[in-house]
């Protein structure tokens, strides 16, 4: 749905995850998303779709990690799949690709298993550095320098927490941490990390919520500085070694999905859609300009996979969900770096 309006735009795929898979750009006015091993852009005012070519000759899938904060370039994963994954690793690829001019620039590979879609890759908001996540690692590039600086996570309980990771004055990067070994507890906080050094900033802040099988930080409100969170209730909590690539709460697990915003004086609940929609993304322009009102989604949804929707019950610029069907594949073979 529209920011100031319910025009909505329905858009059919095989594979979409909002937030994940499926990515609003910043000023909430195109969609990437991944299409079975392709990428797709879609600009939602007018309609209009390209498939996005691959970036370099024997890329294997390609899907959305990030928009970069202008709006005009990707940060994209690609896979390459082992001829035989039991003596070769598979290869994941991230690099900053301009969808304008298809000018590709590659920053990181490797055969380590990444962090799950939506955690792996934050943007800092002036487009300088892009921290990024492979197995229990963080590192942190900077575009200017081409230099990087990485730190290990102290746990298989913590990982990146999303696009919303990096704080709005850059001087911190925030992982999500699941805080008890009772998976049964469900408990999660973020802890906001120095990126030069991943030592936790000040561990007496750590916002908060429970009751949730896993939380992903979508952005920050403007106006209150607070962080904004995506909370999945599933069948099962996210569970073991959070950095592993699969291993997260699939959307036919998904019972419900809500959008938080962690205040100190307590949990606000910004959006918590119908029941079947399982998946969701916020555009940065909506909590950047706080921009909140009634909404009225459509009462029927065709026979679709999901639906790009800028306002839904409370808040505008989002992504929503259907329940889908999705086969993952687990990654397997030796570590290699390049």
């Amino acid at each position: 749905m529209g920011a100031v309006d319910d025009t909505y735009r329905v858009i059919t795929a095989t594979t979409p995850d909002p937030g994940r898979t499926a990515l609003l750009a910043p000023g909430g006015g195109r969609v990437a998303y991944a299409d079975g091993s392709q990428l797709a852009v879609v600009d939602l005012r007018s309609g209009e779709g390209r498939r996005i070519k691959r970036p370099y000759p024997g890329a294997g899938d390609m899907r959305p990690a990030a928009w970069m904060p202008d709006g005009r370039s990707l940060v994209v994963l690609t896979i390459t799949y082992a001829d035989d994954p039991t003596t070769e690793g598979i290869w994941k690829r991230l690099g900053v690709l301009n969808l304008d001019t298809s000018a590709y620039q590659e920053f990181a590979a490797g055969t380590w298993s990444i962090a799950p879609d939506g955690f792996a890759v934050a943007v800092s908001a002036d487009g300088g550095r892009i921290a990024f996540q492979f197995r229990d690692f963080i590192t942190v590039y900077d575009r200017t320098t081409a230099g990087k600086k990485t730190f290990t996570l102290p746990d298989t309980r913590t990982v990146l927490a999303g696009k919303g990771a990096w704080t709005p004055d850059g001087r911190s990067l925030t992982v999500v941490h699941r805080d008890t070994d009772d998976y049964a507890a469900r408990r999660w906080q973020l802890r906001f990390l120095d990126p030069d050094t991943g030592l936790e900033r000040d561990p007496g802040h750590r916002p908060s919520l429970a009751d949730m099988s896993l939380i992903r930080l979508t952005g920050w409100n403007g106006l209150t500085g607070n962080p904004v969170v995506i909370g999945y209730d599933g069948d099962s909590t996210a569970d073991g070694e959070l950095g592993w690539g699969d291993n997260h709460v699939h959307p036919e697990l998904v019972r419900r999905i809500g959008v938080y915003e962690l205040d100190p004086s307590g949990v606000r609940i910004l959006l918590r859609p119908a029941a079947g929609v399982v998946g969701l993304d916020v555009a940065d322009v909506v909590l950047a300009e706080g921009l909140v009102r009634p909404g009225h989604p459509p009462a029927r949804f065709t026979v679709v996979s999901w639906i790009a929707l800028g306002v839904a019950v409370a808040l505008a610029g989002a992504l929503l969900l259907r329940r889908i069907r999705s086969v993952r594949r687990r990654d397997h073979g030796p570590d290699v770096s390049a």
